[in-house]
């Protein structure tokens, strides 16, 4: 069995790759009071289906969320439904996908369009494991966007 690596963002929100029913008693012991699922189910034929998570979850006592990201594209809608469930759903947070990179993704757009420093942002994610150099300009485009909205 491989164990969960669970990398901490801020302190109410964490990432980590896909989730199975057995990480759910670590996350409750860790503290964890909501679940946010951001994989599509049936991305590959080996991972567990979200309403499997949420069952379990729901059992242990944590609120759940499901705003799946397509893999690449971390756009509009999928940000609202993403951070809604942010702001609704009790702290702290662990978010999952594939690998974490999505929800590290989503949450640096969130928190860069609620006016964080986008260098702290992907400092953060950098030492984590998240290299988002890359997306710099997408999410200070998106924050621009967002702000403009609000």
């Amino acid at each position: 069995m491989v164990e969960l690596i669970v990398k901490k963002m801020s302190e109410d929100y964490s990432v980590a790759d896909q989730l199975v029913e057995s990480d759910l008693v670590d996350l409750k012991t860790a503290g964890f009071k909501s679940i946010m699922c951001n994989r599509p189910d049936d991305e590959e034929d080996d991972q567990t289906d979200y309403q499997v998570i949420e069952h379990a979850a729901q059992a242990l006592g944590f609120k759940t969320s499901f705003a799946p990201i397509e893999s690449g594209r971390v756009l509009g809608d999928e940000m609202k439904a993403f951070s809604i469930a942010v702001d609704q759903l009790p702290k702290p947070i662990l978010a999952y996908c594939r690998s974490g990179m999505r929800c590290t993704v989503a949450w640096a757009m969130d928190q860069a369009s609620r006016g964080s420093a986008i260098t702290s942002l992907l400092n953060t994610a950098k030492s984590a494991g998240y290299d988002l150099t890359s997306l710099q300009s997408h999410i200070e485009s998106s924050a621009k966007q967002t702000a403009k909205v609000s």
